[in-house]
């Protein structure tokens, strides 16, 4: 069970840390297009680098491009969304930083005048997540520790038990030993167990004492018939004295 507990665990804490990049969308083709050249080429340094699951260094160069290309709408929002997903996987400075770029990214679009409304409300609401999680950051730190120290210690515990069973295929010479011991010793029992019963059992004397009398009762008359072929060999000789 306890083993069960620290895979869920482990488990739950790389699906955690993997969500926040999956769902990432980059700037479609028209939104790339009206990059500036000097934004485009680093955005598509950042691209080369989120392709290659490298997202602390697609976050540092999206960053640039937008400071590059501060009016572009989509990129801020690309910037906030990555950097705050890359945040929440992050402990301390490190996530304050990636909490901070975000804030700043959504700070430039709620400034903005000619904002949609639709974009207005999307910014601001992601703007209260990020302070949220930057009030409960000290908080979520020391929960994170104190779940990763607890796994750290079930993991050690665990590893600590002796196994009591061989690897698939070995069997072990004790084991085997013992099992044809154990087999042979069956065999003489009920060897000897069968001999006493043969002595003991009042059914199995009667059956010993007929099959007896028969033995004894064929042997006589293989001993007469014996006697019968020793006189017909008898000599002619002894016969004709005989009959004198």
């Amino acid at each position: 069970m306890r083993r069960i507990r620290i895979f869920l665990a482990l488990a739950g804490l790389m699906l955690a840390a993997a969500a926040h990049a999956q769902s990432i969308v980059l700037l479609t083709d028209p939104y790339v297009k009206k990059l500036s050249p000097e934004a485009l080429k680093v955005y598509q340094e950042g691209v080369e680098a989120y392709d290659h699951v490298n997202y602390d260094l697609a976050v540092s160069k999206f960053y640039e491009a937008m400071k590059l290309d501060p009016q572009h709408v989509k990129l801020r929002f690309l910037v906030e969304d990555l950097a705050y997903r890359r945040a929440r996987t992050k402990n301390g400075a490190d996530a304050t930083d990636l909490y901070n770029i975000a804030e700043e990214a959504l700070n430039g679009l709620i400034s903005r005048q000619d904002l949609k409304p639709e974009d207005l409300r999307r910014a601001q609401e992601a703007l209260k997540a990020v302070k949220s999680d930057l009030d409960d950051l000290a908080r979520r730190d020391v929960r994170r520790e104190a779940t990763g120290r607890q796994i750290i210690e079930e993991i050690a515990t665990e590893s600590e038990k002796p196994t009591s069973l061989p690897p698939l295929g070995i069997q072990s010479t004790n084991t085997a030993e013992a099992v044809g011991y154990g087999t042979a010793t069956q065999g003489l029992t009920s060897v000897a167990g069968g001999a006493r019963n043969a002595g003991t059992n009042p059914a199995n004397r009667a059956q010993n004492a007929n099959f007896n009398s028969s033995t004894n009762t064929s042997q006589n008359r293989g001993n007469t018939a014996q006697a019968g072929r020793s006189t017909a060999r008898t000599s002619p000789n002894t016969r004709s004295r005989q009959f004198r």
